[in-house]
């Protein structure tokens, strides 16, 4: 059996829902600025023709952008742009290991591909300290909001081999995958070394999120610690810029 690759498997399942697809590259004109708040979007008859499809494919892909209050739909008008980003976007404060579970709670994720990996490599590419050490499991995935087919984020979500035994519950429920590992092994992750940064997607990435290459997105990555201080988690995803935002809660202990 030949194993398709990630962006193959990606095209066959947006192959099932044109609409969605077709919503998606909607998105794409929006984030990079070719449609502004207050324009009217080209008719319908137009938006087939330019992109192959049926009347009733873009019928149904506007009002996904309807759903997601970012387009109003008036006879004799058209569709027009009145935000620039879907209402629901998901605000993540991050004060505490347990509101980590909030996104996981929200969001379906999506495995791809579980395969092998080791210590050295992930230490390099992704500058870790401490450095890992032997032989991890690592997985692709995508995750979007319960019910719903759209990409918010791509991830990369990898673990000591220590912890392969869990890989067959990841992606069962909602549970953060870190969770499973914590529930299936009964240890605890103590510590969390976090690296947030707004950064420009690559091909890979903007292909599958359906972006342009260079768009805007917000990368964070996790190095997860046990109770002994052992890394033994590494977390790396990239959220669209127009679906997640991140706030955080700073508290000063006062001299007496």
């Amino acid at each position: 059996m030949i194993e398709l690759s990630f962006y193959i498997q990606y095209i066959l399942r947006m192959a099932e829902k044109r609409y969605i697809w077709l919503a998606n590259l909607f998105l794409g004109r929006i984030s990079e600025g070719r449609w502004k708040v207050g324009d009217v979007f080209p008719s319908e008859v137009d938006l087939a023709t330019e992109f192959q499809v049926s009347r009733s494919t873009v019928r149904l892909a506007l009002s996904r952008l309807e759903g997601w209050g970012m387009v109003t739909r008036k006879r004799k008008r058209g569709t027009i742009l009145t935000s620039l980003a879907p209402k629901q976007v998901f605000q993540r404060q991050i004060g505490s290991l347990g509101q980590l579970d909030e996104f996981a709670k929200q969001t379906k994720l999506h495995i791809v591909e579980f395969y092998d990996t080791d210590g050295q490599t992930l230490t390099q590419k992704h500058n870790l300290n401490p450095a890992l050490k032997g032989r991890w499991v690592e997985y692709t995935g995508w995750r979007s909001w319960v019910g719903d087919e759209v990409p918010l984020s791509w991830t990369k979500f990898a673990f000591s081999s220590l912890y392969e035994g869990a890989k067959d519950l990841m992606g069962k429920s909602q549970k953060p995958s870190f969770k499973v590992i914590e529930d299936a092994f009964r240890l605890r992750v103590t510590a969390i070394d976090q690296h947030i940064r707004a950064t420009s997607i690559d091909s890979e990435v903007a292909q599958f999120l359906n972006l342009e290459p260079g768009s805007a997105a917000l990368e964070v990555k996790r190095l997860m610690f046990d109770e002994a201080d052992k890394p033994i988690i590494h977390a790396h995803s990239i959220h669209r810029a127009d679906a997640v935002s991140m706030r955080m809660r700073m508290e000063l202990a006062l001299k007496l």
